[in-house]
């Protein structure tokens, strides 16, 4: 609902393109769960690769966001 209501909020009058962004956010849990299963039964390089793009993400977030944003109150 907050998605919708962003989006809405910043994108007015392009009903098309918010349709499309939130059906990609909506397919985006199944689609990463099928890739889980396929990646759970293969190789150990490919597991590697892929628990790092998830180490990478968190890393990025926790960094640009929540850092930063911890950082800023200077009474902290």
């Amino acid at each position: 609902m907050s998605l919708g209501i962003s989006i809405e909020k910043t994108i007015k009058n392009e009903d098309r393109l918010i349709r499309l962004m939130l059906i990609t956010f909506a397919l985006a849990t199944p689609l990463g769960v099928l890739i889980g299963v396929f990646v759970s039964g293969a190789d150990l390089l490919i597991k590697i690769v892929f628990l790092s793009f998830s180490v990478g993400t968190f890393t990025y977030i926790s960094c640009s966001e929540v850092i930063v944003e911890e950082f800023a109150i200077p009474k902290y």
